[in-house]
């Protein structure tokens, strides 16, 4: 029998080895004909450099974000195509590792580090749609992702307002947690990152002069407007719940069935959170609800924007993994409802199959948290989470 330690690195050494042939696809992919999501960043980025519409048709992806990215990523556009590839998968890996050591540590600050690999093993394995479409996309939302969670480790200081604004100006739908910082610290951090959000859409006037102005409001009115009058079937996925609403009710607007879809989800993350006071555990697992709410109140839905999910999935998991709650029962079938119907929509080539597994995918894990929330509050309290030696938590 293999060491812990030797296990251990094992596990470092396959998930190495599995980057390396993720990123030999993905180098693949970007070289084919019209590249992939970060050949149209890059591509915007240089447009916006020379002043011209990142928006127009070109060779590559549409560019679909706000212009504040397009400009954040100008110096990557002088590294040569295949290093900056390179750089910006790293990137995206890190991120990844990153954000869910913060969490876990985070929401539980007894676990150690080595407990960690292999409960990160298998959620990574579970995840693995999600992870190889953000990575061989080259997508942002990764990054974006830990942005939100470092907002959060900063919160009531100015970094704080600051990465939450960041992630807000390169994608918009990190404001669903505007709730969570207004009950908790007020309207300062509202308020601060607002402006700095302000200011950060501002900042491609310096390139583009004011046609960044009137860019960025066709960019409001155009993309996020219309996403929400999207037609069923105009995507290839649409599970959110907006997208779920069009396909089963008939007679009511678009634009309305996708604005009540994305209400709800954020009325019930903002129900589970004020029915308690804020302390630190509950904070981690209540703000990973809001997170996974994202690809449920977005107009747009696509695997790779499940990377928001995964904070969810994380603290829940490993709940059950090192056995911080001893009332399982609702949690731990919510949770493998989740997982299940989220392997079966992974499988289905069959759209409204898949539509409807992702929605009860996320639907479930959504429940699942707020159900251990609802743990926090009664036997297992904030003061014994992370203190028992569950399996693996001190080796």
């Amino acid at each position: 029998m293999l060491k812990s330690s030797a296990k251990i690195r094992a596990l470092w050494l396959l998930g190495a080895a599995v980057a390396a042939v993720l990123f030999w696809q993905t180098l693949n992919r970007a070289h084919r004909i019209g590249g992939i999501d970060l050949t149209s960043y890059l591509e915007a980025s240089r447009v916006v450099l020379r002043g011209g519409d990142p928006y127009r048709p070109s060779s590559s992806f549409p560019y679909i974000y706000p212009l504040f990215l397009a400009l954040a990523l100008v110096p990557l556009g002088f590294v040569p195509a295949d290093l900056a590839l390179l750089l910006w998968f790293v990137l995206l890996l890190v991120a990844l590792v990153w954000t869910t050591r913060v969490v876990l540590r985070s929401a539980y600050p007894k676990l150690r580090a080595r407990a960690l690999t292999p409960f990160v093993a298998v959620l990574f394995a579970l995840s693995y749609p999600i992870l190889q479409s953000n990575l061989r996309n080259g997508q942002i939302n990764l990054l974006v992702l830990a942005l939100c969670v470092l907002a959060l480790t900063a919160i009531g200081t100015g970094g704080g307002a600051l990465a939450w604004a960041i992630a807000t100006a390169i994608k918009i739908v990190p404001a669903v947690v505007l709730p969570f910082f207004i009950r908790r610290e007020g309207w300062r951090t509202v308020v601060t990152a607002a402006a700095s959000v302000v200011l950060l859409c501002l900042l491609p006037v310096a390139t583009m002069g004011k046609a960044a102005l009137s860019l960025t409001g066709w960019y409001v009115a155009a993309f996020v407007a219309g996403q929400f009058g999207a037609a069923p079937g105009s995507d290839p996925l649409d599970f959110s719940a907006g997208g779920i609403l069009v396909s089963t009710v008939s007679g009511v607007p678009t634009l309305w069935l996708r604005a009540a879809g994305a209400f709800v989800p954020i009325a019930v993350a903002v129900a589970a959170d004020w029915r308690r006071r804020p302390k630190a555990t509950a904070d981690w697992l209540v703000f990973a609800v809001y997170l996974a709410i994202i690809p449920l109140a977005s107009p747009k839905s696509e695997v790779h924007h499940l990377a928001f999910a995964l904070p969810a999935a994380a603290v829940t998991g490993a709940a059950l993994w090192y056995g911080f709650t001893s009332r399982r029962g609702v949690v731990a079938w919510l949770l493998a409802i989740s997982t299940l119907t989220f392997l079966a929509a992974s499988a289905s080539t069959v759209r409204a199959i898949a539509d409807a597994s992702y929605f009860l995918s996320l639907g479930a894990l959504v429940g699942a948290t707020i159900a251990f929330i609802g743990r926090l509050d009664g036997s297992e309290s904030e003061s014994n989470a992370g203190t028992k030696d569950p399996r693996g938590l001190n080796g």
